[in-house]
């Protein structure tokens, strides 16, 4: 699994400072079930992708609702 760090989130400390949109990898689908693996995919279509500031805001405040 490849982990990419957010720069831009760490300066406005943003943790995890996490760049969403390139961390991941290609074989998720192994490690999930089918499931978790449907939800991942419906969390990150509702995320900006151009903007990985937001998308780290967003996330963090789905996974604390």
């Amino acid at each position: 699994m490849d982990l990419v760090l957010s720069q831009e989130c760490a300066e406005n400390r943003i943790w995890p400072a996490i760049n969403i949109d390139r961390s991941g990898t290609r074989k998720e689908e192994l490690l999930l079930s089918k499931e978790e693996y449907k939800e991942v995919i419906a969390i990150r279509r509702q995320l900006p992708r151009d903007n990985e500031l937001a998308s780290m805001t967003q996330l963090i405040e789905h996974l604390t609702d």
